[in-house]
């Protein structure tokens, strides 16, 4: 960050024993749920008579048939429960865990033919990664769908690493019969032999996130990152949200699982504020109209992870990419799947959003996020906590950050403190005017007591959000 890290003025400590003394100030309002009804389709999912759809689809379907909207949200929606709500809910329990994700066969081809409808030529492109299937005998074939499609890596830009592997930028190419290419000389009749098929050069782009099996293998249960988990949730969250970065394919070609996704060229939002304060030598955060863009946009993907029963849990401003005039939530490798009280009504038995009844607590799951950005329950990682709660949480300090360019070094530090219990005090010593309504979000957010901090309704409708 070019901007200079602001002192805080003395605060008083934080009192664990007391946490409600704390944020007495802070807004609070209860919105109480309606009574649970699930549909017809909910109980046909649940039981099994829903097939050949994927999670995300079924989600779609669900929400729109119950689409009775206030300020973006439903009547009945998880995102107006209060924590204690949610504590009333039944004892605290262990994350729902993912299924294992599935995937396609895939090779990635040393050379292949590619056509180029534009110059009406043909020309050689390497390591092509591509999906297999099967042939009515058995053996492995290249498919001949025409609208499958094939990744060519861009020969010119160099691999980004990642903890698990790399990611790579690739050209989408579609494949199709060499018979295609009506304006070449070198056509062929129609055939069934692999020779005949032969890829279209498009000008579409995605990003490629090649997982090294092995390295997951040893690193799965040495961090919170699972990028297994990660592939699972993007598929229950689906590809078409406009704010939350889903999975085209995945594919495993051997010895990596390929994970294909849309392309954003943009930077992050960290890059976004950074940019800006260092053009604007003086000014402290984004001016609020911008931040308020940027955190619409937030709130709607955060919106779509909650209606997925997905808790990201590791939410940031770098883990928020700007793609044109969109932003899109990235990086699911630490998120957990929301368990909620099983239909059949015993408290033991969990379930996940399409089955369930009433959200529930998790228990402490250890410290996981930066902690820049973390909540003060994953901090303490003593107390039994609300997922969403703490995903609230974290978008508070990202709007926090975006409006004054600063962030606490870890929480319950110096500025934690002055965040927590005297919000305005803070702002006033550093000398940063922001409005009424801003400093009345904010406080809302970072209620260090979940009980008093606010839901995602709350938030949404807030006028600092709406005006």
């Amino acid at each position: 960050m070019s901007g200079h890290v602001v002192e805080p003025p003395r605060c008083g400590t934080v009192d664990m024993t007391d946490v409600d003394a704390i944020t007495d100030r802070m807004m609070t309002v209860s919105i109480p749920a309606s009574a649970d009804s699930r549909n017809t389709a909910q109980d046909q999912l649940c039981t099994g008579n829903l097939e050949g759809e994927s999670v995300a689809t079924q989600l779609k379907e669900l929400n729109s048939q119950s689409a009775v909207m206030q300020g973006g949200l439903e009547s009945r929606d998880e995102a107006h429960l209060t924590f204690r709500e949610v504590e009333n809910s039944g004892p605290a329990t262990s994350p729902v865990p993912f299924e294992p994700p599935s995937y396609l066969n895939a090779t990635r081809a040393e050379e292949v033919l590619v056509y180029d409808e534009n110059t009406k030529e043909h020309f050689v492109a390497k390591n092509v990664l591509f999906a297999k299937n099967k042939d009515s005998d058995g053996e492995e074939s290249v498919s001949r769908q025409r609208d499958q499609r094939a990744y060519w890596k861009l020969p010119n830009k160099a691999p980004i690493e990642t903890r698990m592997g790399h990611l790579e930028i690739s050209i989408v190419l579609k494949r199709c019969l060499r018979n295609d290419d009506t304006d070449t000389e070198d056509e062929k009749d129609d055939s069934e032999e692999e020779d005949d098929i032969v890829f279209l050069l498009t000008d579409q782009r995605v990003a490629v996130k090649v997982n090294y099996c092995d390295r997951m293998e040893r690193s799965l249960h040495l961090n919170a990152e699972n990028p297994l988990n990660e592939i699972a949730a993007q598929k229950i969250v689906g590809n078409d949200h406009p704010h939350v970065l889903g999975v085209i394919e995945v594919l495993y070609d051997g010895e990596n699982l390929n994970v294909v996704m849309p392309y954003c060229g943009g930077g992050d939002l960290f890059d976004t504020v950074d940019e800006y304060l260092r053009s604007h030598p003086g000014e402290f955060g984004l001016p609020e109209n911008k931040a308020r863009y940027w955190f619409r946009q937030l709130l709607q993907g955060m919106h779509h992870l909650q209606r997925s029963g997905i808790c990201h849990r590791d939410l940031s401003p770098e883990n928020v990419i700007i793609t044109g005039e969109s932003c899109l939530v990235i990086d699911l490798g630490m998120c957990l799947r929301i368990p909620f009280t099983s239909r059949d009504g015993n408290d033991g038995m969990v379930t996940d959003v399409l089955c369930g009844i009433t959200r529930r607590l998790i228990t402490p799951q250890g410290q996981c996020g930066k902690r820049r950005y973390m909540s003060p329950e994953i901090w303490r990682n003593k107390d039994n906590f609300d997922g969403f709660f703490i995903d609230v949480w974290t978008a508070g300090m990202i709007l926090f950050f975006m409006l004054t360019g600063q962030t606490y070094l870890q929480p319950f530090d110096q500025i934690f403190r002055c965040v927590t219990t005297d919000l305005p005090g803070l702002l006033k010593y550093w000398n940063m005017n922001l409005s009424h309504n801003a400093v009345d979000l904010l406080r809302g957010l970072l209620a260090v007591d979940p009980k008093s901090r606010l839901t995602l309704g709350q938030i949404m409708a807030h006028p600092w959000v709406t005006g």
